[in-house]
């Protein structure tokens, strides 16, 4: 009864963080092993090679394969520890662990309104092929909901659990060094002790989606965290580096980021004579800003940044390195924050 409704919540929870990708690059097919482990796996004559080496170079070819088999233990962790600190509380109140998940989860979880079940409809009713609000879709959408209360109220009750147990994430997360340079576009001090190096397409409807996550990263962290953007643009998007030119242009006069915002905002619209026409609006030098575009000078500067992303193992966009600890795709921002508070608290 529920599966259409969730296939419809599927497609686009899907559709807000995948990226755009690069059709002509190879999947990564490296396998990873114990990260940092001394276990000798060749020998030459008298030398040797570890597995700590070959992980080393493994990871200077892609990042992807160590950040899923990352993200696969920090979901086993996080429920290994969610069962222990569940059976510890229970024990310290002389009940049993299903009695206090129903004490404070599943009796807390509050009943769905039908002005919930119609704000829900009107926000979701395109992705359901416009489905009546009948019975039997009002049954589906409560359903929802409730689940997705339920699920609320027991991750904050984790949190508390965690909180008052003291846990302490001890996993390295994989990561790679990133050297930034001091005229690469960026909003916040290079002394802050998180840095976001972020990958995108100018022409990449997902890299405009994530615009407002990094807002609400600088709003929330302030001084804490510096974001510097790259280009990457994508083969099959024949704006992209056109585009990023132009944004190197404009960063020539101090508007890197107004110019930024506004490719973004106006993707449809790409084309030569609009970033003439954009940089007269944003207050630019026309005259400098056009022989700029005119000359061609930056398109090597973008194709390089492409080609370092992919020796990073980016293969698609947005993709970001926090403190260089890789994610891909348009994550929300509760993703960024639980990466920013680990390095900030590390």
């Amino acid at each position: 009864m529920f599966n259409k409704l969730q296939t419809c919540i599927v497609l686009v929870v899907l559709a807000c963080l995948v990226g755009c990708s690069d059709a002509s690059s190879t999947a990564n097919k490296a396998k990873d092993g114990a990260a940092g482990s001394s276990e000798i796996v060749v020998r030459l004559g008298e030398e040797s090679i570890t597995l700590e080496e070959v992980d080393e170079k493994s990871r200077s070819l892609g990042m992807k394969p160590y950040q899923d088999l990352y993200d696969q233990r920090r979901v086993a962790i996080d429920q290994i520890v969610a069962e222990k600190l569940i059976e510890a509380e229970a024990d310290s109140r002389g009940i049993t662990p299903e009695e206090l998940l129903e004490t404070e989860i599943t009796s807390k979880t509050p009943e769905i309104s039908e002005t919930e079940v119609q704000a829900f409809y009107n926000q979701n009713s395109q992705a359901m092929g416009g489905r009546p609000l009948d019975d039997n879709l009002r049954i589906q959408i409560q359903q929802f909901l409730a689940q997705q209360n339920l699920g609320q109220l027991r991750q904050d009750f984790l949190d508390g659990l965690r909180e008052k147990n003291d846990v302490k994430i001890l996993l390295d997360a994989p990561r790679v060094e990133l050297v930034v340079a001091p005229d690469e576009p960026s909003f916040g001090p290079v002394s802050a002790p998180v840095t976001i190096v972020e990958y995108s397409d100018f022409q990449c409807p997902y890299c405009a989606r994530v615009g407002p996550t990094l807002q609400q990263i600088k709003d929330t962290y302030g001084d804490k965290v510096r974001v510097v953007f790259r280009d990457y643009p994508l083969p099959n998007h024949p704006q992209a580096v056109p585009a990023a030119q132009a944004a190197k242009c404009a960063n020539e006069q101090g508007k890197f980021w107004e110019y930024h915002d506004k490719l973004f905002a106006s993707q449809r619209e790409l084309s030569p004579e609009k970033y003439k026409e954009w940089a007269v609006e944003l207050g630019l030098s026309p005259d400098e800003f056009n022989a700029c575009v005119d000359s061609n000078k930056y398109v090597p500067q973008v194709q390089l940044l492409a080609q370092g992303g992919q020796q990073l193992g980016v293969n698609g966009t947005p993709a970001f390195f926090v403190n260089g600890r890789f994610m891909s795709g348009a994550k929300p921002f509760e993703s960024f924050k639980e990466i920013i508070d680990e390095e900030l608290a590390n």
